[in-house]
């Protein structure tokens, strides 16, 4: 879904190919499991984004204003997935009484 997503500029094919694969593995693994595709969804473009970036040639590449913003976006959704798994986690280990 991550990848999906940064590629939806280039195609509405990738991101329709990621949704897919989100929905299919909420299924698979259920609600509590969620929080990881949150995960993946944050990490994998935001890793991209800024490993763009910082690699990226100064004085031949044009970098539109806004770009480490989208970087931010994405990580904020994978911050939101690992509170979420850390709660989850938490709920899980409580013994019960």
């Amino acid at each position: 879904m991550g990848l999906g997503l940064i590629a939806f500029g280039l195609a509405l094919l990738p991101f329709v190919l990621g949704a897919v694969l989100a929905l299919y593995g909420v299924k698979r693994i259920g609600p509590k499991g969620f929080w990881i595709t949150l995960v993946s969804m944050g990490v994998t473009p935001a890793l991209i984004l800024v490993s763009d970036y910082i690699l990226a040639d100064r004085t031949t590449t044009w970098i539109p204003d806004g770009y480490l913003e989208f970087a931010a976006f994405f990580g904020v959704i994978a911050l939101i997935g690992i509170v979420w798994g850390v709660f989850d986690m938490r709920r899980m280990s409580k013994p019960r009484t």
